[in-house]
């Protein structure tokens, strides 16, 4: 079912690629599209075109992808209402001279399904994701990865990589490291669960049978690889396990000889943002990432190596203190962190609001109480913290708690609506 690398037969619409000139510029100029360079906590990248409020209309599916150069990104949009199989397009721009191009659907992109573009490290291959039928008509198939080869006169038509990396499965993700090693996600038997990562290389001119990184990384949970390290150092990661579903997120190993560390998260401060996709910037220095519902973030990927020897799951190593020692020593350990960590991670309320109803949106709620409890403490002044305290007693069948601080949020904010609404809500019953 997988087509072989034979033909280069050119097709015209895939001369935008070599001819740019005659794209629309936009008003982006300079690298990283003209944006001020971030510092080590996370910020918002070109918000007009990459916020989930941007001025074009994108359903972000992916984090930004640069070319080796620096001057083609690639990024994933997604139609809306989702039609299976048919609703994900890959995007473009183009950096010429100075000014960007404006977005635009690139011409390899089908009617069905497109995603995750990553390139060859000398820009003569471009991979992405499709659900595309081998014959161009037909219904949707499994997920497999696709590519286009640059030739004197442009760009060959798109096709499959052969067997063993696509299979009757799906393959859902991947990334080239330097030495043109491929990582790729797949839920071909004989994995963990789930999606798996798995690596392979040309040996003899082909790909060889690809391995797992093994159960330091892969686990009954899903895992979609997103990025590696071009001297193969580390790997970044999202994972989503359905038995722990407030834990998705990013997450990082690293390279121990010939074996992987146990995978770590990337820390709160990037995963409260629903973190999904991410990437490197071609020299190294920053870290993009997808906030689902938030937009692009970026920030200095110095934190990736001190993850090496750091935990930020900050919300993690609190629960663990309330749980053994109590209230004030979780209270006392959040200072002690803050001090430790200050560089990397903004310590607010915000942090701890997010984690709270992240468990909570998946009916973890001891953990929200628990979470917010701390927040509470932290923040005693806070109005918005006692609400969400509220919330979490509230989903617990905890009535009287949550009108306590029902009501301790109605005296810092008497204009809090949703207070008001729960409190009449809680006297009828």
């Amino acid at each position: 079912m997988h087509k072989s690398l034979l033909s280069l037969t050119i097709f015209c619409t895939l001369m935008m690629f070599s001819r740019p000139q005659s794209a629309p510029q936009s008003e982006f100029r300079g690298q990283y599209l003209g944006q001020k360079t971030p510092g080590y906590k996370p910020e918002a990248f070109a918000p007009n075109i990459f916020s989930a409020w941007n001025n074009y209309g994108f359903h972000l599916q992916s984090s930004i992808s640069l070319s080796s150069t620096g001057t083609e990104l690639y990024f994933t949009d997604q139609t809306l209402p989702a039609v299976e199989g048919r609703s994900r397009s890959i995007m473009f721009m183009r950096r010429i001279d100075d000014t960007w191009t404006e977005p635009g659907r690139v011409p390899f992109s089908s009617d069905y399904s497109d995603w995750g573009v990553f390139c060859s490290e000398d820009g003569s291959v471009i991979y992405f994701f499709s659900t595309r039928p081998l014959h161009k008509r037909g219904a949707s198939k499994d997920a497999d990865v696709w590519f286009i080869e640059k030739s004197e006169n442009g760009w060959s038509e798109p096709a499959q990589l052969d067997y063993p990396i696509n299979t009757a499965y799906d393959e859902i993700s991947g990334t080239m490291a330097g030495d043109g090693v491929i990582f790729f996600s797949s839920n071909r038997p004989g994995g963990k669960g789930g999606f798996d990562i798995y690596f392979t290389r040309i040996e003899d001119g082909a790909y060889a049978e690809p391995t797992s990184l093994g159960e330091s990384v892969n686990t009954t949970a899903e895992e979609r690889v997103l990025y590696v390290a071009p001297d193969l150092g580390f790997v970044i990661f999202y994972r989503l396990d359905v038995t722990e579903k407030a834990n998705a997120g990013l997450y990082v190993t690293y390279k121990h000889g010939n074996a992987w560390t146990t995978a770590k998260s990337i820390g709160d401060h990037i995963n409260m943002l629903y973190a999904k996709g991410a990437s490197l910037s071609p020299d190294g220095e920053y870290l993009f990432f997808l906030g689902e519902g938030y937009g692009m973030y970026w920030l200095n990927s110095e934190v990736i190596q001190y993850l090496r020897t750091a935990d930020l799951n900050i919300s993690e190593s609190l629960l663990e203190i309330l749980s053994e020692d109590g209230l004030k020593a979780a209270c006392s350990i959040y200072s002690d962190l803050k001090k430790k960590h200050a560089k990397y991670v903004e310590f607010n309320e915000f942090l701890l609001n997010q984690r709270g109803y992240q468990y909570l949106r998946v009916n973890d709620v001891a953990q929200a109480i628990g979470i917010f409890r701390i927040c509470v403490a932290l923040f005693p002044d806070s109005w918005n913290a006692y609400d969400s305290l509220g919330e979490a007693y509230l989903a617990a069948g905890e009535s009287e708690k949550a009108k306590v601080n029902y009501l301790r949020s109605l005296e810092l904010n008497p204009r809090n609506g949703n207070a008001i609404e729960k409190l009449k809500e809680l006297k009828t019953k």
